[in-house]
């Protein structure tokens, strides 16, 4: 008596057709990392006959037709490199399943930058040269760079302070001819939109004065509290308001220099080793790593354990490439800014660094924000939340390099999965299927895939290795991870499960001349489960009754290590109440339609 097979050894891989319908032999490093899998190996469709005959009882049924139903769940993450780790712009591990879907994928491998045009509390004017596709940079998340410079000495031992650069201010310059005590004549640099400064403390000397108005066409700006004299051609500093940097993250540079790789000491991508001339006995675990030269640029890491005797860091998860001693490094350390005083330039952080900083120390504070909508013949961008000060033709901003999905109406590709079950091998193929997204509070986001396929064979094998190691780990859903929500311009609504489903038709037609499994079409649809909100915060029910649409997006992840879902049409149905924790809940249908020439219903966005 053989033994019994077992539920618990399955494994299943998938690969892309090169030619629908013949299969394209996956390996097992085509893998599928499944959180839950169904596999319905013989579907069958049935002729029953019934023969007139001279006696009672059943006949025979015949098989017209057969195939396969394949349901797999995945927990969503990034791509990453062969080792699993996150790395924006890489291709994920379940492309193929992604692909099966009736989507595109569209990839970004490097980094977009550049410098602002200017902008408004909620719009960003990219660069000349940024792309003239309208929407192109919807539901990318960009960092945008407020300020950087060189500390001032500290005013304190206290780690949780930096004092900024004498430099750090919102404007500065000399005053124009025709100034007054109370009304002064801002420099041609000054700001074009009226009342900007207004609230402000401008200093000359040291006297000062709050701005109580301001006029941007003629730059003069009035003051509350008149000056001794009427002031000259002078240099004058018009201070940030208190609490200017509130919100944002400010980046600590502590050390940098060049890599130890040579005779004892050589670096891998798991330890780097530190000269002693630039580290000293200081202990930086728990600061992080970039490599910002050399081989292995740019990566940053997390250092989890430090030498001090060796000056070995070891980093919390691999770099892509070994460095060499030619690679330089920063090590730095990142908070978030809670308070700000403008008159001293004194930033309060959320947590005490590991270092005080000195007059040598150099910092970046920058801002991450959503792209909601995007002008390409403006090169306008909408954000999310809005800033606290306006951008300015100096602002500074990145988008990581990203990998777009996005549904297509034509060129759908196919896939052969191979299913193993403990010594036995199901094989299908011309397989197509659908996909929906799950985000759920306190449970793992998860692509959901229902495929059919075309029954290849079934056979005694042999299970396959089982290397899953380039699938990143996914991130739980929470307050950390999940930003940025967005409904129908209601920003940061709390949400308990957002879903959408892209919702393929999925037919196999099987008649002479062909046998195929194709998308007949697709409507996507979803729901969403939020706090029920004030009419006064957002009119669920004044949206549903006249059909209002509008976009629905949301991060998961920090920039990096991040999800996005972007839906740029969509309809909200059938609200309903509910209670959850002694919350009041509204649930609502989502009805998701393309928008402008299509193809654009749910789009999936690593970055």
């Amino acid at each position: 008596m053989s033994d019994p097979r077992l539920q618990s050894k399955r494994f299943i891989i998938v690969k892309p057709e090169s030619t629908p319908g013949v299969d394209s032999i996956p390996t097992s490093a085509d893998g599928v990392y499944a959180e839950t899998l169904t596999v319905k190996p013989l579907n069958t469709k049935i002729i029953d006959r019934k023969p007139i005959k001279s006696h009672m009882g059943g006949n025979l049924k015949i098989v017209s037709s057969f195939d396969a139903q394949i349901d797999i769940e995945i927990a969503l993450a990034t791509g990453g490199d062969a080792t699993g780790v996150p790395t924006p712009g890489a291709t994920p591990a379940y492309d193929a399943l992604l692909r099966g879907c009736g989507t595109a994928r569209t990839t970004s491998a490097a980094a977009i930058t550049g410098t602002a045009q200017g902008g408004t509390l909620n719009l960003l004017k990219l660069a000349a040269g940024a792309s003239s596709t309208d929407d192109a940079y919807a539901g990318l998340s960009v960092r945008v760079g407020i300020a950087a410079g060189t500390a001032q000495a500290p005013v304190s031992s206290d780690k949780s302070l930096v004092k900024l650069a004498v430099t750090d201010a919102e404007h500065s310059g000399t005053l124009q001819a025709g100034s007054t005590t109370t009304a002064l004549n801002f420099a041609s640099t000054a700001s074009a939109v009226n009342d900007y400064y207004v609230g402000m403390t401008v200093v000359i000397g040291s006297e000062s004065s709050v701005i109580s108005a301001y006029d941007g066409s003629t730059k003069i700006a009035t003051v509350t509290t008149p000056f001794g004299s009427p002031p000259l051609l002078v240099a004058y500093t018009v201070q940030h308001i208190d609490d200017y940097y509130a919100g944002m993250l400010a980046r600590i540079d502590h050390f940098a220099g060049t890599i130890v790789s040579a005779v004892f000491y050589v670096s891998s991508v798991t330890d780097i080793y530190l000269p002693l001339s630039v580290v000293g006995t200081n202990n930086v675990q728990g600061c992080d790593i970039e490599i910002t030269t050399g081989a292995a640029a740019p990566e940053i890491r997390r250092i989890i354990n430090y030498d001090v005797n060796t000056r070995r860091a070891t980093l919390q998860t691999k770099i892509g490439t070994t460095p060499t001693d030619a690679s330089t490094f920063i090590i730095s350390e990142q908070r978030e800014v809670i308070a700000y005083n403008g008159t001293t330039r004194v930033m309060t952080l959320k947590s005490p660094l590991k270092y005080v900083t000195t007059s040598a120390t150099l910092y970046a504070i920058t801002v991450d924000r959503l792209i909601t909508e995007y002008n390409g013949t403006t090169k306008v961008a909408s954000i999310t939340p809005p800033f606290t000060r306006a951008p300015t033709a100096a602002t500074t901003y990145r988008m990581n390099p990203y990998v777009k999905y996005a549904p297509v109406s034509t060129g759908h590709i196919s896939n052969t999965f191979y299913y193993y079950e403990d010594r036995a091998l199901h094989s299908f193929t011309y397989a197509r299927g659908s996909v929906s997204y799950d985000f759920s509070s306190l449970a793992l986001p998860m692509a959901k895939f229902t495929y059919q396929g075309l029954v290849d064979k079934y056979e005694d094998a042999s299970f396959p290795t089982f290397d899953l190691s380039a699938w990143v780990e996914p991130l739980p859903v929470n307050y950390a991870n999940t930003k940025n929500l967005f409904l129908h311009g209601y920003a940061d609504f709390v949400a308990d499960k957002i879903s959408v489903d892209l919702a393929n038709k999925l037919v196999h037609t099987d008649c002479p001349g062909t046998n195929r499994i194709y998308i007949q079409d697709r409507d996507a649809k979803g729901s969403i489960m939020i706090w029920s909100p004030l009419q006064s915060q957002f009119d669920v029910y004044s949206a549903v009754k006249n059909a209002v649409t509008g976009p629905l997006l949301f991060t998961h992840g920090p920039m990096g290590n991040q999800i996005a879902i972007f839906c740029k049409v969509v309809q909200l149905l059938n609200p309903s109440n509910s209670e959850k924790d002694g919350v009041v809940m509204t649930t609502l249908e989502l009805n998701i339609p393309p928008h402008g020439t299509g193809d654009n219903e749910i789009v999936l966005i690593l970055q």
